[in-house]
């Protein structure tokens, strides 16, 4: 027979022949036979391995049972969750209790301090700005320092109302009202009655000009810039176009002027004034 002949030290009835170490692994999984140890911890739970013959005593051995035994400092005897090997430490679990500074009820964890516990429920009572507390009942709205985030309505030194946070009110406000000025570009101001102070001095305009230039296009400077025209030039001769833009000075054509007929030609260069007299003699049409 192939492989070697073994036996269990626990269960010697049990033998297996093994020729590899998977083989052995697979019919002798923990070192001894396929029984279950069903030995009993010294937790009192049973041993869930198979039979094995490391560690007789099970003192290395981690049982992963849950525990189950009551919390020893738990005042509702909750029992443990955890694995059987974890300490229990303090209880987790949660208990209804009533919280004696305000009376309310609160999920609490078990075991807790309950005077330092932080009620979240809604406060109901009334500040002494007049306004219903939006805190939660733990926190104290009568301590200056936790703000009152009401919407208030206040009338600044400008005249105009602003919507502010109530703790806000006996601060000094910026009035955001849009400024209704014309500017003498003839666009409304876009600036606020702060930024303009009042209306005295106003934000410069950042809108586009718009206005009709003598090329014909249309100004799109930003208002108060000078107005510079910045389409494509539109000059074109017999022999190139210009190049650049509407608002530069176009370069001369220094080509030959092509104004010619059989009588007289021009001498002058395509960007000069054209020479000699026009030419008064009659054509001949074919």
């Amino acid at each position: 027979v192939d492989g070697i002949l073994l036996h269990c030290q626990q269960h010697p009835q049990y033998e297996q022949t093994a020729k590899d170490g998977p083989s052995i692994r697979l019919k002798f999984p923990e070192g001894g036979c396929t029984a279950p140890c069903s030995a009993r911890l010294s937790c009192g739970h049973t041993c869930q391995l198979s039979c094995h013959s490391w560690d007789p005593r099970h003192d290395e051995y981690l049982c992963r049972k849950v525990c189950g035994k009551a919390r020893p400092d738990c005042p509702h005897a909750h029992k443990c969750k955890l694995a059987c090997h974890q300490p229990c430490g303090s209880c987790p679990d949660m208990i209804l209790a009533v919280l004696p500074e305000c009376g309310h009820s609160q999920q609490v964890r078990c075991g807790e301090e309950v005077a330092r516990v932080v009620c979240r429920d809604k406060c109901s009572k009334t500040r002494e700005c007049g306004h219903q507390c939006m805190l939660i009942c733990g926190i104290d709205c009568s301590d200056q320092n936790n703000f009152c985030m009401a919407k208030s309505s206040m009338e600044l030194s400008c005249g105009h109302p602003k919507i502010v946070f109530c703790y806000q009110t006996s601060r000094t406000q910026e009035c955001n009202t849009r400024c209704p000025t014309k500017l003498e570009c003839g666009h409304p101001c876009t600036g606020s009655c702060h930024t303009c102070s009042g209306g005295r001095l106003h934000s410069v305009c950042g809108q586009v000009c718009g206005r009709p230039l003598v090329c014909g296009h249309v100004c799109r400077e930003r208002c108060g810039q000078p107005c510079l025209c910045q389409a494509k030039c539109q000059t074109v001769c017999g022999h190139s176009a210009c190049t650049r833009t509407c608002g530069e000075a176009c370069v001369p054509c220094t080509e030959q002027c092509l104004r010619t007929c059989p009588h007289t030609q021009c001498t002058a260069l395509c960007s000069q004034p054209c020479t000699g007299q026009l030419c008064c003699q009659p054509c001949k049409l074919p």
